[in-house]
């Protein structure tokens, strides 16, 4: 098989799926061509396919990360609110829960949730600020300050099981370690799309 040809059928096979019709119509076009300029023509097909292909993990890639970064920045948004919320209490605002809990005779509980307020409060901030950090940062890829963003949760999230895990409240802690799943969740997934967008941007200058 003459080189020609060969370079021809790479480029008929790096074209990405969506454009496989225009692949085809290169292949018949490339039939018609004089047999001294096939070569000239192949690669210039070659040249377009890994374009094609460039754009298309690109794509991928931005879609991937501004739908991960969505579903983090509403996490954070949760966070936010409650701690606006607590805030709100903090400074003399309605708490329903804890009317609700003197209404019916648990004072104890009613204290403790009380005195629970300030450090809910400094759990929620840092959750809220740090996951708004990691989505903004994968969106608008910056490594460095994207995993400052991650820190921050999971300094947070350590931080707040190690209390309860030191006097002995077990079940208090693991309210607060779940939060390491979505973390790890959102780590995985920021890596595995600079992964992808590193390896296939490769891929073609290399063929």
């Amino acid at each position: 098989m003459k080189l020609s040809e060969d370079v021809m059928n790479w480029a008929v096979r790096l074209m990405p799926p969506g454009r496989q019709g225009w692949a085809e119509a290169m292949r018949q076009e490339f039939a018609a061509v004089a047999e001294v300029d096939r070569l000239e023509f192949a690669f210039g097909c070659l040249w377009a396919a890994m374009r094609e292909r460039i754009d298309a993990v690109q794509m991928i890639v931005a879609v991937g990360r501004w739908g991960v970064g969505l579903v983090t920045l509403v996490y954070a948004g949760l966070h936010l609110f409650g701690a606006a919320w607590v805030t709100s209490v903090l400074l003399g605002g309605p708490d329903h829960y804890h009317d609700l809990l003197i209404a019916h005779g648990h004072l104890k509980a009613a204290a403790d949730l009380q005195a629970s307020r300030p450090w809910l409060l400094l759990y929620l901030v840092p959750m809220g600020v740090g996951n708004l950090l990691a989505a903004v940062f994968l969106v608008w890829w910056r490594p460095n300050l994207f995993m400052a963003g991650c820190a921050v949760v999971a300094m947070t999230t350590a931080a707040s099981m190690a209390g309860p895990l030191v006097t002995g409240h077990l079940h208090n802690g693991t309210l607060y370690g779940w939060q390491f799943v979505p973390l790890f969740m959102l780590v995985g997934a920021a890596a595995l799309l600079a992964w992808v967008a590193s390896r296939k941007s490769k891929k073609p200058v290399a063929t």
